[in-house]
C-alpha cells in the first residue's frame, strides 16, 4: 500500500495490497513490523539486492525525506533506494536527496545535468538500479511497511513480472479521504487500450523488462 499526495489537492494516495496483479491478499497492517528500523544501512556492497527503488527528485523538497523513510521501512531485506535529481534548481530537493544518500549506504544519489523529466529519470535509476526487481516511488508518496513484501509473495511462482495494486486518498494532515482508486485483478493490453489504470507508485515489474522497454515518451509518462 502506497501513500501518494496529489499535487494540486495536497492530498495522499494509498495503494492496497490486495488489488495486486493477481488479485490475492488482504489489507495489511499500519504499524511497522518490530525489528525493521528504517535506520541508517549496514549492508555490504556484495550483498545481492533484491529491489531497487526508484525516486525521481524535481521540487519535493517538503516529501522527499518521509518517501525515501517509507522505502527504507520496508520489510523486504535487501533493497537499494536510488534518488534521481532531475536538475531540480528551484527548491533544495537536490540538497535533502543528497544528504539523504550520505545518512544511509543503501541510498543513492545520480543527477540529470539538465531537466529531463520524470520518464527519463525513471529510466536512468533502472540502468542504475543493481535490483532483481525496480519499484517506482513519486517523492510525493509514501508506501505502508509490508507493500514489496506482499507485491514479491503475489508474484511468486506465476511467472508474471508486474504488479500493481490499487490506492486509497489520504488528506494532507493523514485522515483517509472517501477516494478509493481500484484496479482490475489482472490487466491485459486490451484494457489499457481504453486508458491506463497502472498508479506509477505502486509498480514493482523486472529490471531486465524495463530495460528492453524504457520509457520514451515524456508526455505519457509523467505518473
Amino acid at each position: 500500500m502506497c501513500r501518494l499526495r496529489h499535487s494540486r489537492r495536497r492530498w495522499a494516495l494509498a495503494p492496497w495490497a490486495e488489488n495486486q496483479g493477481d488479485g490475492a491478499g488482504n489489507p495489511g497492517p499500519r504499524k511497522r513490523p518490530a525489528g525493521r528500523p528504517a535506520g541508517k544501512g549496514n549492508k555490504s556492497v556484495e550483498e545481492k539486492i533484491l529491489c531497487s527503488v526508484v525516486i525521481p527528485v524535481y521540487r519535493c523538497e517538503k516529501y522527499l525525506a518521509e518517501a525515501v523513510r517509507s522505502a527504507l521501512g520496508q520489510t523486504v531485506g535487501s533493497l537499494e533506494v536510488l534518488l534521481i535529481d532531475d536538475c531540480s534548481t528551484e527548491d533544495r530537493s537536490g540538497q535533502v536527496a543528497r544528504g539523504l544518500a550520505e545518512q544511509d549506504s543503501r541510498v543513492h544519489y545520480l543527477r540529470h545535468g539538465e531537466n529531463r523529466g520524470s520518464a527519463a529519470a525513471r529510466n536512468t535509476g533502472v540502468q542504475a538500479a543493481r535490483g532483481e526487481w525496480v519499484a517506482f516511488l513519486d517523492a510525493d508518496d509514501l508506501w505502508l511497511p509490508d507493500k514489496l513484501e506482499r507485491q514479491l509473495k503475489a508474484l511468486e511462482g506465476t511467472g508474471r513480472v508486474l504488479c500493481c495494486t490499487g490506492a486509497v486518498f489520504f488528506r494532507e494532515d493523514g485522515s483517509r479521504g472517501d477516494h478509493l482508486a481500484q484496479v482490475p485483478p489482472l490487466v491485459g493490453e486490451g484494457r489499457l487500450r481504453y486508458g491506463n489504470v497502472i498508479i506509477t507508485s505502486s509498480v514493482l515489474v523486472k529490471r531486465e523488462v524495463m530495460r528492453q522497454l524504457p520509457m520514451e515518451r515524456r508526455d505519457l509518462q509523467e505518473d
